[in-house]
């Protein structure tokens, strides 16, 4: 398999995608399934929760405002990411 194959290389940054509160659901309730789609893909993801309002944090103070860790699992729609490559 190459690349091309199985997706871009991964960079030397992380990928940071904020998610808004609204946005999560509990850890015992449903994903649903939009109407635009008909199989919502997993992503496993180590998520920073941050726990202060902030803006433009220095890369010494990024400890101060976090909150903590957790594992999440993000559902996307496959066909969506791929158009957009």
């Amino acid at each position: 398999m190459n690349a091309a194959t199985v997706g871009p290389e991964p960079g030397n940054e992380p990928i940071i995608e904020p998610i808004p509160v609204p946005r999560m659901i509990g850890p015992n309730d449903p994903m649903i399934l939009p109407d635009c789609t008909e199989q919502l893909d997993w992503e496993a993801e180590l998520t920073t929760v941050i726990g202060k309002r902030c803006r433009h944090v220095k890369k010494a103070d990024a400890a101060r405002v976090i909150f903590g860790y957790t594992a999440m699992n993000d559902g996307s729609i496959r066909e969506y990411q791929r158009k957009s490559a």
